[in-house]
């Protein structure tokens, strides 16, 4: 027995010690710790200061925050435009009709089955759009979904919905078709902030590093999301629609920030190449390859840590004390 608590001891130990400070590896930590140092003595000049760029989601938020508005926006019928109206051109006709639907009837089960169908036919949509036109089109469908807000709705919009995905378990849900044609949909319900990003964006503001958001989301939203780290709107990367009169029009800007696209969008307004780049999918690759180094948050792509390993990009096991994305319990 004795022999056996040692052994786990020791074992805690070895654990302990492959952690760096705030929950970070202490390969992580010693790379960024050495970033600093030769970094130290930056120019008084922002534009010229070490840069420090997150990606947003599943890296800087455990989830997804476009995910969450998503289904926010179907549940609650919170739109900029009239979702009945197929002229929108956002929802094809089928859709805009479980909305008009939905109208006319107030309340019962009917009206639960038809919000159950629209839950699933906007996701439809967005995952039909990525197999079918290539990433684009489903980045293009977040923005085209803020068609006819102002800014500071989707801001207020943004607020609301991360407030409720935050008071939501963290576990992949699967919505069905409840009768409609199409296989099930499964998508990460909920997000938690993570306490070591907070961390670790302190300690490179401490050390002079200019830090940036760069996002594959709409820029409207995660402006509003990463106010949370302390971000400021003007050092947020993220895809950009065209106004007209202070409104969204769905109208998707280039360049898109997606893969080489972040890289272009970093070097456009942020105008130099990262010392430090965070990321946790292949939609980052790019940016983390030139960056001076480097961090692959983990989520159990074997294929991207593979390549990562190859490439000299760190990897960032998950942090300590996250839940596992699992199945979500029947509600």
């Amino acid at each position: 027995m004795a022999r056996t608590v040692a052994l786990f001891l020791s074992l805690l130990l070895v654990f302990a010690s492959c952690r760096g400070a705030d929950g970070w590896s202490e390969e992580v930590d010693r790379m960024v710790g050495s970033a600093i140092r030769q970094h130290e003595g930056h120019s008084a000049n922002e534009k010229e200061r070490p840069l420090a760029v997150f990606d947003f989601d599943n890296t800087m938020i455990d989830g997804d925050i476009s995910h969450s508005l998503l289904m926010y926006q179907a549940d609650r019928v919170w739109y900029g435009f009239d979702p009945a109206d197929p002229a929108s051109r956002v929802f094809p006709e089928e859709t805009a009709a479980l909305f008009a639907s939905l109208k006319k009837v107030s309340k019962g089960r009917q009206r639960e089955l038809i919000k159950a169908r629209i839950r699933y036919k906007v996701l439809q949509r967005y995952y039909g759009l990525w197999k079918d036109t290539g990433k684009e089109g489903g980045l293009a469908y977040l923005v085209q979904v803020l068609k006819g807000m102002t800014p500071d709705e989707v801001h207020r919009l943004t607020r609301e919905s991360m407030d409720h995905a935050m008071g939501q378990s963290r576990c992949l849900r699967e919505y069905g078709p409840h009768g409609l044609k199409g296989e099930p949909v499964s998508v990460q319900e909920g997000i938690g902030l993570r306490s070591p990003i907070r961390a670790m964006i302190k300690r490179l503001k401490d050390a002079g590093f200019d830090v940036w958001v760069a996002s594959a989301s709409p820029r409207t939203v995660v402006q509003e999301a990463a106010r949370a780290y302390g971000i400021p709107a003007d050092k947020v990367i993220g895809n950009r629609s065209q106004e007209k009169a202070g409104r969204i029009t769905g109208d998707l800007l280039t360049p898109v920030t997606y893969r080489k696209g972040k890289v272009e969008a970093i070097k456009k307004f942020a105008g130099r190449r990262p010392v430090l780049a965070f990321g946790d999918a292949w939609t980052d690759w790019e940016m983390l390859k030139w960056a001076e180094h480097g961090v692959l948050i983990e989520r159990g792509k074997t294929d991207l840590d593979e390549a990562a390993r190859k490439a000299g990009i760190l990897i960032q096991p998950r942090f300590p004390g996250e839940p596992q994305w699992r199945p979500c319990e029947n509600r």
